[in-house]
């Protein structure tokens, strides 16, 4: 049976990790909440016993700056957290001792510093503008203001898993920006804003889009 490392929030806050065998991750997360823990992550691991006797941090410290990877985890994570009804400190809080990457974790230690100063989470993103774009501070802020930060949050994950669909698919043709802009009879910027996932194809520019990557409906 598989194996599945797992993180997740207690009802107080705190967070919990570990090992477990399940058929797959829907039966780790319905284990991990009936247990009354608010499921995080849970990955599925190739080989447990070489997991086992590798240290993470041999691999994954040395990087050396964030990058939109790291912004999509914290996305959706931040979302499920708001959603089970963790304030927003202590969400970002736990996020902080969850990062497993250096500068990503200063991020977020910057980004708490900030909200429990008394500010707004979007404002604490203004000083990371390389990591967050401006579409994304501007849904943030629209949220924190609507009070429904934690939707505005999924919705940005769905565009971003859209954007990267979409790159690794225009990746895989090898058709660079210019290409694709060509071919669908639009600009080269508005490409680069699929792809950065700042906004989505039109409905009158799905079919042709699909056309063009091979109609895999799950690219956008």
């Amino acid at each position: 049976m598989p194996v599945f490392q797992y993180k997740a929030a207690t009802v107080n806050g705190d967070v919990v990790q570990g090992e477990m065998e399940a058929v797959n991750q829907d039966a780790v997360i319905r284990q991990l909440q009936a247990e009354g823990h608010i499921p995080i992550r849970a990955e599925e691991v190739a080989n447990p016993a070489a997991a086992a006797a590798t240290t993470p941090s041999a691999f994954r410290f040395q990087r050396r700056r964030a990058n939109r990877a790291d912004v999509n985890v914290f996305t959706i994570e931040l979302a499920t957290l708001l959603q089970a009804g963790l304030p927003l400190d202590k969400a970002l809080e736990m996020l902080v001792n969850l990062s497993d990457t250096a500068p990503f974790r200063a991020v977020l230690e910057k980004l708490l510093d900030d909200v429990r100063g008394g500010g707004f989470l979007s404002a604490a993103l203004e000083s990371h503008g390389r990591l967050f774009s401006r579409f994304y501070r501007n849904m943030v802020k629209a949220g924190e203001l609507g009070g429904v930060l934690e939707l505005v949050l999924i919705r940005l994950a769905e565009y971003s898993e859209k954007a990267q669909k979409l790159k690794n698919k225009m990746t895989t043709l090898n058709l660079s920006e210019e290409d694709c802009a060509r071919l669908l009879g639009v600009s080269r910027s508005t490409v680069m804003r699929w792809i950065s996932g700042s906004t989505t194809p039109h409905h009158i520019m799905r079919q042709p889009l699909l056309d063009i990557l091979d109609k895999d409906n799950n690219a956008i």
